[in-house]
């Protein structure tokens, strides 16, 4: 059961962050997100994905609280969490969501160049994937 609250604290934090709600209603569900993925994670490589994702989620919802410096951290935590998986190792997959995000934090606390590193980054490994008319990247 504890699997399925955290996938609906997820979508609903999603949910709110989409719709402008309160930013402290957005970092309550995405904090039990992060709570609950990692009271669950049993060592396996989905468990881990779902950890990683909620420090992505988390980092969201420090950003729109105006405390980039915690974005940034979560951000770095995913980062280092998903670099151990197989398709990051074997295929060069990126965190891509946790890049752009820490790029956010830097920029908040006006560490512009960190920033920009992070977004070329991303753009970088778009363009590599996904060719020059990639529509769906941050570029």
């Amino acid at each position: 059961m504890k699997p399925n609250l955290a996938d609906i604290f997820f979508s609903y934090a999603r949910y709110c962050e989409e719709t402008n709600m309160d930013p402290r209603r957005v970092y309550y569900y995405c904090l039990r997100f992060h709570e609950l993925c990692k009271e669950i994670d049993d060592g396996s490589q989905s468990r881990l994905e779902d950890v990683a994702t909620s420090h992505t989620s988390l980092a969201t919802a420090y950003l729109l609280l105006d405390q980039p410096r915690e974005a940034v951290i979560h951000c770095k935590e995913c980062i280092k969490m998903e670099s151990a998986l197989p398709d990051h190792i074997n295929d060069g997959v990126i965190s891509q969501f946790a890049h752009i995000y820490q790029a956010w934090g830097w920029f908040g606390l006006g560490e512009y160049e960190k920033a920009a590193e992070l977004v070329l980054i991303v753009i970088q490994y778009r363009q590599s994937r996904f060719g020059e008319n990639d529509e769906e990247s941050i570029k």
